[in-house]
């Protein structure tokens, strides 16, 4: 079981291993896209690894504990779709919740739940909420 504390404005992750910061992937095949929410989420007290791939990100899941993942949907390495297939597909008991930005409508808000995303967000859409919500799915 994780157990999640905010503490002097940072969001830190109960493990059997004690303490940490809570970690977001990001991964879109925008840079700009990327740095803008890696930012956003440092700031709120994240530790943020950004990738453009999503082949490397799985990759990275299986030696770095991330706690939420915020994917872009339409990349041309893998869709966002795939990688939330790939994510919960796994045999970790911990794998990390997939909320998507787009700006397409190539899916409904319920259709993407349905597939097991923990929310999704329509460009143009406020950084705040989109940190928001990953922060209050965490806690």
């Amino acid at each position: 079981m994780i157990f999640c504390i905010k503490l002097y404005g940072s969001t830190f992750v109960l493990t059997s291993e004690g303490y940490k910061m809570s970690t977001v992937f990001i991964v879109d095949d925008e840079p700009d896209i990327s740095f803008i929410l890696s930012e956003s989420f440092k700031s709120k007290g994240f530790d943020v690894i950004a990738f453009s791939d999503p082949a490397k990100l799985l990759s990275a899941l299986d030696t770095i504990t991330c706690h939420a993942i915020v994917s872009d949907i339409r990349m041309p390495q893998m869709t966002g779709i795939d990688l939330l297939e790939k994510v919960n597909g796994r045999s970790s008991s911990s794998n990390p919740k997939v909320f998507f930005i787009t700006g397409f409508r190539d899916y409904t808000r319920e259709q993407l739940i349905e597939k097991g995303a923990g929310g999704v967000f329509y460009k143009p859409y406020e950084l705040n909420s989109v940190v928001g919500h990953v922060e209050r799915y965490l806690n």
